[in-house]
């Protein structure tokens, strides 16, 4: 229900600005990503002797633009987006590594301050869980093990949320490059439905947020 009602929300925005906005864009847009965890789930694992490094992945898709006067612009976009992580790390001489990426249907909801060729953007993002993959690499004494199975949609939160900020730079009239942060507010580790999968009632939540570094190009097809 919950996913439902944000969507409608989300939707209805963009159709209202859509019907009165005047002189509104559109245009497609992608780039690569740099993803980490954040949050005690991670303190957990760093303190227990592995390093995170940042997990390469790419976005893409389309956004509409939305003028609100000369110099704000209210830009929903809709990606397909990949995030997660990656450790590394090595336990009672057993060298590890373990990969989680994650697919997400993106939706930002970003205000635009246009200052000539540069625009500074903020705003909120919903991320709805598509797919996803781990992968577990160990080492010991010469022999390898290597295992990769496919993240459930009920292991996850199927909705998060939170914000990103960052600054465009117009290159020509129909294309900017942009550089944008984005933190999540939500955990999207979530606690098993069946209490037989929670270990006796001894499962404990992880509180993973993701974060990412993006780097896009933005190709107006009407400005």
């Amino acid at each position: 229900m919950k996913k439902t009602v944000v969507l409608m929300m989300i939707l209805s925005f963009v159709l209202i600005g859509t019907v009165s906005a005047q002189g509104m864009g559109f245009g497609v847009k992608g780039g690569l990503n740099m993803a980490k965890w954040t949050g005690d789930g991670v303190k957990e694992l760093t303190d227990g002797g592995f390093d995170q490094k940042y997990l390469m992945g790419f976005s893409a898709g389309g956004f509409v633009t939305l003028p609100l006067g000369n110099t704000i612009t209210i830009r929903p976009e809709v990606l397909y987006t990949q995030n997660g992580a990656k450790f590394e790390g090595s336990f009672l001489g057993t060298d590890a590594k373990m990969s989680m990426k994650m697919n997400w249907l993106n939706i930002p909801v970003l205000a635009v301050f246009n200052l000539g060729p540069v625009g500074i953007f903020a705003g909120p993002y919903f991320d709805f869980f598509l797919s996803g993959k781990t992968k577990i690499e160990m080492s010991y004494e010469g022999v390898s093990y290597d295992e990769e199975e496919d993240i459930k949609s009920d292991e996850v939160q199927s909705l998060n949320y939170g914000v990103i900020f960052g600054a465009a730079y117009g290159v020509t009239n129909n294309i900017d490059v942009e550089l944008r942060y984005s933190q999540g507010l939500n955990s999207f580790d979530k606690e098993p439905d069946d209490w037989d999968e929670q270990l006796d009632g001894k499962y404990e939540k992880s509180d993973m947020k993701p974060s990412m570094i993006q780097a896009l190009v933005n190709f107006y097809l009407k400005k």
